[in-house]
């Protein structure tokens, strides 16, 4: 999810494990290491394109790196604060560092973008998609709690009890999340069935910035047919576009390392079409600018693979956003939320 995310809930451990004991040490020291595992976006520079998408989310997510890194940073913690700050032990410390660095994978891995938690033993993505990659009612259950628990004249008292009310609600949140997930892919299954459109993978997630719109993805190996439905419609009729995928222009690339990493990120949802340099590969399961309320628009993640004069790839080159979005389109996006 968002940096301000992953702090927010980083600090609210913080101060539920150690705050109330030491101060604000554990509300600064949650929030930053819970931040850590998402730095690894600063050695972009010196990978590959596609090693991009590859390496983040990847080595810095794995939960068998992150417990290590967990005792370690606890341990110092410890051996930093142990002195000054009486009643906060060194279980304390760890506990608040393993939970801290924990909560970024958790966290990332119930949105649809991917996260490798099992690094290095499994090089597959996973992604339960059940929250969106900002969801404001998640986010602001957090701050809020941290601000009540932080607020010079709450009473000590109140501190943990506030941070831990915080957790239950916005996890609370989390589970109710997978519960509309299974009753969302119920009924986008049933509507491909009822329109008799055969397919062999399918997946549902929420659009941007809420849980009450969801997307609808339905791979049929030689298209993907997308759909949207909100938990507010006056009923369960879905329009599906159909994307024809184009694989066979990318069947002669199949088994280059670079090309198979889009594949994989994109977990088979993609589109390709020719370019005067050679080819678009449009990765659909990160969304579409126009988040999908018209026939065609550009995906978020695309690239475009140059080929040489003997049709090889010579380069994988990340295209940049077009400025599409615009305040139509986004009061247009909000009325479809609310089933219109």
């Amino acid at each position: 999810m968002d940096s301000i995310t992953q702090a927010a809930l980083g600090a609210v451990i913080g101060e539920a494990v150690v705050g109330h004991k030491a101060g604000k040490k554990g509300a600064i020291w949650g929030a930053v290491l819970a931040t850590i595992p998402d730095l690894d976006v600063v050695v972009n520079p010196l990978l590959e394109t596609t090693e991009q998408i590859a390496f983040h989310r990847g080595p810095s997510h794995s939960i068998f790196l992150l417990v290590i890194a967990g005792f370690g940073v606890g341990w110092l913690l410890d051996r930093r604060y142990g002195d000054c700050d009486a009643g906060v032990s060194r279980r304390d410390w760890v506990t608040m560092a393993l939970l801290a660095f924990l909560s970024q994978p958790f966290l990332d891995v119930l949105t649809s973008y991917g996260t490798y938690l099992f690094w290095p033993i499994s090089r597959n993505p996973h992604a339960f998609s059940s929250v969106s990659i900002i969801d404001p009612i998640y986010t602001f259950t957090l701050l809020i709690s941290l601000a009540v628990a932080l607020f010079p004249k709450t009473h000590p008292a109140w501190r943990p009890w506030a941070t831990r009310i915080g957790l239950a609600l916005s996890t609370g949140y989390l589970g109710l999340t997978m519960i509309v997930k299974l009753h969302v892919g119920q009924v986008f299954t049933d509507e491909l069935d009822r329109q008799s459109i055969t397919y062999e993978r399918f997946e549902e997630m929420p659009a941007i910035l809420n849980s009450v719109l969801w997307v609808g993805m339905a791979d049929s190996d030689d298209d993907v047919y997308v759909g949207l439905y909100s938990l507010l419609d006056d009923d369960r009729e879905i329009d599906f576009q159909r994307i024809d995928k184009n694989k066979e222009l990318l069947e002669p690339y199949r088994g280059d390392v670079r090309v198979e990493r889009l594949v994989r990120f994109s977990r088979g949802l993609y589109t390709v079409s020719p370019t005067d340099d050679g080819l678009l590969y449009e990765d659909l399961h990160v969304g579409r600018q126009d988040f999908w309320l018209s026939d065609d628009a550009p995906t978020i993640f695309r690239w475009e693979l140059v080929l040489d004069a003997d049709g090889q790839i010579e380069e994988v080159r990340r295209m940049p956003e077009r400025g599409d979005i615009n305040g139509d389109t986004v009061d247009r996006y909000f009325d479809r939320v609310l089933g219109e």
